[in-house]
């Protein structure tokens, strides 16, 4: 494939080295103002592009790699107009989770995915890491049985919401990996922030902080989860640890930060037992087991490989609508906060047909609201002469009502329309195959 970077950030750089690696080609990347990372010397040699609408000029690309938000204080970072543009035009894309931190732009962008027949894929690093594999194994029919609670401690640099969300809809994925989906959120912090604590979008206080916050989780196995943040002086050596509970033992996972070349930096040699990335240690009757896990890239380019099948029209490993269920239960934390209390997590999926039953629900209470005013106002009519209005008040509701039931149709029509998209013609079938159903859905 040619692949073009929509942005550069350390997982970029290391998806466009495991794509090298796999015989891929980076032909352009564009480099937003102010971008504080910059290409490795291996793609010295790629054209960089200060606008984006150069780079989806190009007529020989077949895919886009892009950046994470990495904890955008709105909900529009600088990369996601030109993914959503590449998504509208058919171009497939690997994305790094999350890519922004509103819900809505997940969905919208997984049906403008829809629209046009390209892939949508996220990279979460969890997803493909074999420490986290190991882990997983460990538990069911492993030695440790059925595993009863997930404990997640994730260091930080501060405990701005943007930054706390951003991690914890990454550390997410681990967690969905081991309980399941969420089914229940209790957040819970010492000090509440100021204003609307709901989203990015409507919340005043933009650099609000959670000191101290705690997360309950339910798991749809049954499992409870917990994930905290610990602040520290450093990103350099901030370290997940995760403790996991079972029948028959206890199992400590211990992850060091990488940097964009795959390794850990000499810094962190003082911080970690050996030159490991991750340590995985488990207790069965009094032994103690212990495993190290050192990085070659595979974790990307296992990536690689997922997203190439993908394009192909095989099903990925990971979908749309678990980033989009990451992004539902991270926004559940400031209600949690708000409101005081657990919140129950229902995963409905946005869709165009959704959409519509919503806006048809909310005009029939207009309606209904509007008859209602109209009765009223004919009856005030009435009681003080005017009889005229009298024979007006049913005209009018019957055209009320009449361009209610005329809007229902709206939906067999535009449901008709999009079949009639989707059907592929018998020209078509004759010269080549039908196009596969996008794994995004």
């Amino acid at each position: 494939m040619k692949i073009g970077l929509l942005g550069i950030d350390e997982c970029v750089t290391r998806l466009a080295q495991a794509a090298l690696a796999r015989g891929h080609e980076i032909v352009a990347c564009w480099q937003e103002p102010g971008a504080t990372h910059f290409l490795p010397a291996e793609l010295a040699s790629v054209q960089i592009f200060r606008e984006w609408d150069q780079l989806l000029a190009l007529t020989d690309m077949d895919a886009v790699i892009v950046p994470t938000g990495n904890g955008a204080a709105d909900d529009e970072p600088p990369h996601l107009a030109p993914l959503r543009s590449a998504v509208q035009t058919g171009l497939s894309a690997l994305v790094c989770h999350p890519v922004a931190p509103s819900t809505i732009a997940h969905y919208e962008l997984d049906m403008a995915c829809e629209e046009s027949g390209g892939k949508l894929i996220p990279f979460t690093v969890n997803r493909w890491d074999p420490a986290v594999a190991e882990l997983q194994q460990l538990f069911g029919a492993g030695p440790l049985g059925s595993l009863k609670q997930i404990v997640i401690e994730r260091q930080v640099t501060d405990d701005r919401r943007q930054t706390l969300s951003h991690q914890f809809s990454v550390d997410l994925d681990l967690a969905r990996l081991m309980i399941g989906d969420a089914v229940r959120l209790h957040a819970m912090t010492t000090v509440l922030p100021v204003g609307d604590v709901l989203s990015a979008a409507n919340n005043p206080a933009k650099d609000s902080h959670w000191p101290n916050l705690a997360i309950q989780l339910v798991g749809s196995t049954g499992a409870a989860g917990r994930w905290s943040p610990q602040l520290i002086a450093s990103s350099d050596h901030s370290l997940l640890r995760v403790q996991a509970s079972g029948e028959a033992g206890l199992a400590t996972l211990s992850a060091w930060p990488r940097s964009a070349s795959g390794t850990k930096s000499d810094e962190l040699s003082s911080s970690s037992p050996s030159s490991a990335l991750a340590t995985l240690t488990w207790n069965v009757e009094g032994t103690t087991h212990e495993r190290s896990f050192f990085d070659d890239g595979q974790i990307e380019q296992a990536a690689i490989a997922d997203f190439e099948a993908a394009v192909a029209g095989q099903p990925s490993a990971v979908s749309w609508a678990d980033v989009c269920h990451a992004m539902h239960a991270t926004e559940s934390i400031g209600r949690s906060l708000k409101r005081g209390r657990v919140i129950d997590l229902n995963y409905d999926d946005y869709s165009e047909e959704g959409t519509f039953k919503g806006l048809m629900a909310a005009g029939g209470c207009l309606v209904l609201f509007t008859a209602l005013v109209i009765l009223l106002a004919g009856v005030a009519m009435g009681q003080i002469g005017w009889k005229r209005f009298d024979k007006i008040v049913p005209v009018l509701l019957l055209i009320l009502l009449g361009g209610f039931l005329a809007m229902q149709l709206l939906g067999n029509v535009f449901r008709s329309e999009a079949e009639s998209e989707d059907a592929p013609s018998s020209d078509t079938d004759a010269q080549s195959p039908s196009k596969s159903e996008s794994s995004s859905t």
